[in-house]
Protein backbone atom coordinates (compact mmCIF):
# COMPACT_ATOMS: atom_id res chain seq x y z
CA UNK A 1 0.00 0.00 0.00
CA UNK A 2 3.10 2.61 0.89
CA UNK A 3 4.55 1.92 -2.97
CA UNK A 4 1.05 2.93 -4.43
CA UNK A 5 2.20 6.33 -5.90
CA UNK A 6 5.07 4.35 -7.29
CA UNK A 7 2.40 1.52 -9.19
CA UNK A 8 0.78 4.46 -10.83
CA UNK A 9 3.98 6.13 -11.80
CA UNK A 10 5.11 3.05 -14.00
CA UNK A 11 1.63 2.98 -15.18
CA UNK A 12 2.08 5.86 -16.49
CA UNK A 13 4.84 4.75 -19.05
CA UNK A 14 4.57 2.68 -22.12
CA UNK A 15 6.97 0.15 -23.13
CA UNK A 16 7.81 -0.79 -26.29
CA UNK A 17 10.58 -2.89 -28.03
CA UNK A 18 11.12 -3.21 -31.89
CA UNK A 19 10.54 -6.88 -33.15
CA UNK A 20 12.98 -6.27 -35.77
CA UNK A 21 15.83 -4.43 -34.19
CA UNK A 22 14.71 -5.33 -30.47
CA UNK A 23 15.59 -1.72 -29.53
CA UNK A 24 13.68 -0.51 -26.67
CA UNK A 25 11.72 2.47 -26.20
CA UNK A 26 9.75 3.91 -23.03
CA UNK A 27 7.78 6.98 -23.34
CA UNK A 28 5.68 9.11 -20.73
CA UNK A 29 1.86 9.47 -21.16
CA UNK A 30 0.61 12.26 -21.57
CA UNK A 31 -1.64 12.73 -18.27
CA UNK A 32 0.49 13.99 -15.85
CA UNK A 33 0.04 15.18 -11.78
CA UNK A 34 0.82 17.79 -9.83
CA UNK A 35 0.72 15.54 -6.75
CA UNK A 36 3.70 16.08 -4.31
CA UNK A 37 3.47 12.44 -3.78
CA UNK A 38 3.33 11.67 -7.48
CA UNK A 39 6.38 14.03 -8.42
CA UNK A 40 8.36 12.08 -5.78
CA UNK A 41 7.42 8.55 -7.31
CA UNK A 42 8.77 10.10 -10.53
CA UNK A 43 12.05 10.57 -9.12
CA UNK A 44 11.91 7.05 -7.11
CA UNK A 45 11.28 5.59 -10.92
CA UNK A 46 13.92 7.72 -12.70
CA UNK A 47 16.21 6.02 -9.64
CA UNK A 48 15.06 2.52 -10.29
CA UNK A 49 15.47 3.02 -14.37
CA UNK A 50 19.19 4.16 -13.99
CA UNK A 51 19.78 1.13 -11.88
CA UNK A 52 18.40 -1.17 -14.22
CA UNK A 53 20.42 0.36 -16.99
CA UNK A 54 23.92 0.22 -15.12
CA UNK A 55 26.28 -1.74 -17.10
CA UNK A 56 23.85 -2.48 -19.80
CA UNK A 57 25.33 -1.62 -23.26
CA UNK A 58 23.78 0.87 -25.72
CA UNK A 59 24.46 -0.56 -28.80
CA UNK A 60 23.75 -4.46 -28.44
CA UNK A 61 23.41 -4.52 -32.05
CA UNK A 62 27.14 -3.95 -32.56
CA UNK A 63 29.20 -7.37 -33.29
CA UNK A 64 33.10 -6.58 -33.69
CA UNK A 65 32.95 -10.07 -35.96
CA UNK A 66 30.16 -8.82 -37.88
CA UNK A 67 31.10 -5.00 -38.46
CA UNK A 68 34.43 -5.09 -38.25
CA UNK A 69 36.61 -5.20 -41.09
CA UNK A 70 40.04 -5.47 -42.21
CA UNK A 71 41.36 -2.34 -43.84
CA UNK A 72 41.43 -1.77 -47.37
CA UNK A 73 41.73 0.68 -49.79
CA UNK A 74 38.48 3.12 -49.94
CA UNK A 75 38.05 3.38 -54.23
CA UNK A 76 38.87 6.25 -55.22
CA UNK A 77 34.93 6.73 -56.93
CA UNK A 78 33.62 6.15 -53.37
CA UNK A 79 31.85 9.31 -51.76
CA UNK A 80 33.13 10.52 -48.52
CA UNK A 81 32.88 12.34 -46.04
CA UNK A 82 34.76 13.80 -42.07
CA UNK A 83 33.56 14.53 -39.01
CA UNK A 84 35.33 15.77 -35.65
CA UNK A 85 34.42 15.72 -32.22
CA UNK A 86 37.06 18.41 -31.40
CA UNK A 87 39.53 17.60 -28.25
CA UNK A 88 39.91 20.39 -25.55
CA UNK A 89 42.21 20.78 -22.75
CA UNK A 90 41.25 17.48 -20.51
CA UNK A 91 38.89 15.55 -23.03
CA UNK A 92 39.68 13.31 -26.10
CA UNK A 93 38.54 14.48 -29.27
CA UNK A 94 37.78 12.29 -32.64
CA UNK A 95 38.09 12.55 -36.22
CA UNK A 96 36.50 10.00 -38.55
CA UNK A 97 36.82 9.14 -42.18
CA UNK A 98 33.75 7.86 -43.81
CA UNK A 99 33.03 6.24 -47.30
CA UNK A 100 29.91 4.73 -48.82
CA UNK A 101 29.75 1.58 -51.21
CA UNK A 102 26.83 2.54 -53.86
CA UNK A 103 26.07 -0.71 -55.43
CA UNK A 104 24.32 -0.65 -59.17
CA UNK A 105 21.63 -3.07 -57.57
CA UNK A 106 21.64 -3.94 -53.46
CA UNK A 107 22.22 -1.69 -50.82
CA UNK A 108 24.68 0.57 -50.12
CA UNK A 109 27.27 -0.02 -46.74
CA UNK A 110 28.99 2.86 -45.48
CA UNK A 111 32.31 2.53 -43.79
CA UNK A 112 34.65 4.20 -41.27
CA UNK A 113 37.67 4.08 -42.57
CA UNK A 114 40.10 5.94 -40.39
CA UNK A 115 39.91 7.82 -37.37
CA UNK A 116 42.29 10.41 -35.49
CA UNK A 117 42.61 10.27 -31.78
CA UNK A 118 43.22 14.10 -30.59
CA UNK A 119 43.96 15.46 -26.85
CA UNK A 120 44.64 18.90 -25.94
CA UNK A 121 45.21 20.00 -29.91
CA UNK A 122 44.41 23.91 -30.68
CA UNK A 123 42.21 24.17 -33.78
CA UNK A 124 45.40 25.30 -35.50
CA UNK A 125 46.94 22.00 -35.08
CA UNK A 126 43.42 19.97 -35.36
CA UNK A 127 43.15 21.53 -39.03
CA UNK A 128 46.54 20.55 -39.69
CA UNK A 129 46.53 17.37 -38.84
CA UNK A 130 42.97 16.40 -40.28
CA UNK A 131 44.03 18.14 -43.90
CA UNK A 132 47.48 16.09 -43.63
CA UNK A 133 45.54 12.47 -43.86
CA UNK A 134 43.13 13.98 -46.25
CA UNK A 135 45.49 14.94 -49.15
CA UNK A 136 44.41 13.56 -52.55
CA UNK A 137 40.92 13.11 -51.49
CA UNK A 138 37.80 14.49 -52.21
CA UNK A 139 34.75 14.92 -50.11
CA UNK A 140 31.13 15.42 -50.43
CA UNK A 141 31.00 18.19 -47.85
CA UNK A 142 32.98 20.24 -45.74
CA UNK A 143 34.33 19.13 -42.97
CA UNK A 144 31.34 18.33 -40.08
CA UNK A 145 31.84 19.92 -36.83
CA UNK A 146 29.20 20.14 -33.56
CA UNK A 147 26.78 23.14 -34.28
CA UNK A 148 27.98 24.74 -31.04
CA UNK A 149 31.76 25.01 -32.43
CA UNK A 150 30.19 27.42 -35.31
CA UNK A 151 27.98 29.61 -33.25
CA UNK A 152 28.74 32.76 -33.18
CA UNK A 153 30.72 33.84 -30.17
CA UNK A 154 29.18 35.75 -27.30
CA UNK A 155 32.50 37.65 -26.36
CA UNK A 156 35.92 38.86 -28.74
CA UNK A 157 36.50 35.24 -28.92
CA UNK A 158 36.41 33.40 -31.92
CA UNK A 159 34.22 30.31 -32.40
CA UNK A 160 36.35 26.66 -32.80
CA UNK A 161 34.45 27.07 -36.29
CA UNK A 162 36.21 30.79 -37.12
CA UNK A 163 39.37 29.30 -35.98
CA UNK A 164 39.37 25.84 -37.85
CA UNK A 165 38.25 28.10 -41.19
CA UNK A 166 41.42 31.02 -40.46
CA UNK A 167 43.62 27.86 -40.22
CA UNK A 168 42.38 27.07 -44.21
CA UNK A 169 39.83 24.52 -43.15
CA UNK A 170 36.17 25.08 -44.72
CA UNK A 171 33.64 23.30 -41.81
CA UNK A 172 29.61 22.91 -41.94
CA UNK A 173 27.63 21.94 -38.17
CA UNK A 174 26.09 18.87 -38.85
CA UNK A 175 22.29 18.85 -37.23
CA UNK A 176 20.99 20.54 -33.82
CA UNK A 177 19.99 17.75 -31.08
CA UNK A 178 16.45 17.63 -30.45
CA UNK A 179 15.40 17.70 -27.22
CA UNK A 180 13.50 14.67 -25.67
CA UNK A 181 12.48 12.67 -22.76
CA UNK A 182 12.30 9.58 -22.29
CA UNK A 183 12.17 9.09 -25.74
CA UNK A 184 14.09 7.75 -28.20
CA UNK A 185 17.19 9.72 -30.59
CA UNK A 186 16.76 9.69 -34.16
CA UNK A 187 20.29 9.04 -34.72
CA UNK A 188 20.68 6.58 -32.11
CA UNK A 189 17.77 4.67 -33.63
CA UNK A 190 19.43 5.51 -37.25
CA UNK A 191 22.84 3.91 -35.78
CA UNK A 192 21.27 0.72 -33.99
CA UNK A 193 19.35 -0.02 -37.84
CA UNK A 194 22.50 0.13 -39.42
CA UNK A 195 24.46 -2.43 -37.21
CA UNK A 196 21.33 -4.45 -37.40
CA UNK A 197 21.19 -4.68 -41.18
CA UNK A 198 24.84 -5.24 -41.45
CA UNK A 199 25.23 -1.90 -43.26
CA UNK A 200 28.06 -0.19 -41.43
CA UNK A 201 31.31 -1.74 -41.23
CA UNK A 202 34.55 -0.35 -39.13
CA UNK A 203 37.77 -1.08 -40.92
CA UNK A 204 39.88 -2.61 -38.16
CA UNK A 205 42.04 0.56 -38.11
CA UNK A 206 39.92 2.44 -36.00
CA UNK A 207 40.48 0.86 -32.63
CA UNK A 208 39.43 3.46 -30.70
CA UNK A 209 35.67 3.68 -32.14
CA UNK A 210 35.50 -0.16 -32.48
CA UNK A 211 36.02 0.10 -28.10
CA UNK A 212 33.65 3.03 -27.69
CA UNK A 213 30.93 1.20 -30.04
CA UNK A 214 31.54 -2.13 -28.31
CA UNK A 215 31.70 -0.78 -24.32
CA UNK A 216 29.45 2.40 -24.48
CA UNK A 217 27.26 1.82 -21.40
CA UNK A 218 23.90 3.34 -20.74
CA UNK A 219 24.56 4.60 -17.46
CA UNK A 220 27.94 6.65 -18.73
CA UNK A 221 27.25 10.58 -17.63
CA UNK A 222 28.64 11.43 -21.24
CA UNK A 223 28.41 10.41 -25.06
CA UNK A 224 32.26 8.70 -26.14
CA UNK A 225 34.05 11.35 -28.52
CA UNK A 226 33.65 9.20 -31.43
CA UNK A 227 30.33 8.05 -31.40
CA UNK A 228 29.76 11.69 -31.18
CA UNK A 229 31.30 12.04 -34.99
CA UNK A 230 29.58 9.08 -35.97
CA UNK A 231 25.93 10.18 -35.02
CA UNK A 232 26.87 13.74 -36.14
CA UNK A 233 27.80 12.51 -39.60
CA UNK A 234 24.75 10.13 -39.89
CA UNK A 235 22.58 12.91 -38.76
CA UNK A 236 23.01 14.80 -42.41
CA UNK A 237 21.85 12.03 -44.29
CA UNK A 238 24.80 10.95 -46.17
CA UNK A 239 23.31 9.10 -48.64
CA UNK A 240 20.53 11.64 -49.34
CA UNK A 241 23.42 14.30 -49.35
CA UNK A 242 24.96 12.71 -52.76
CA UNK A 243 20.89 11.97 -54.61
CA UNK A 244 17.79 11.66 -53.92
CA UNK A 245 17.65 8.33 -55.70
CA UNK A 246 19.52 6.81 -52.77
CA UNK A 247 17.81 4.87 -50.25
CA UNK A 248 18.79 3.20 -46.36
Amino acid sequence: PSCTNLIREFESYEYQQDATTGTARVTEKPVKSNDDAQDSARYALVALRKMSLSGALVLSQYDPGKHVVPAFDVPKLWPRWRAVWPSSVRAEGVAIWCAADIPESGNPTLYVYRELLMVGLSPAQIAQKIEALSKREDFVMDLLVPPATVDISRNSERSLGEELAASGMEVSSWAKQRERRHGSDPKLDLLRDLLHRGALKVLDCCTVLDRQLRTWQADATDVPSGMQALMGWLSTDPLGSIGDDVVM
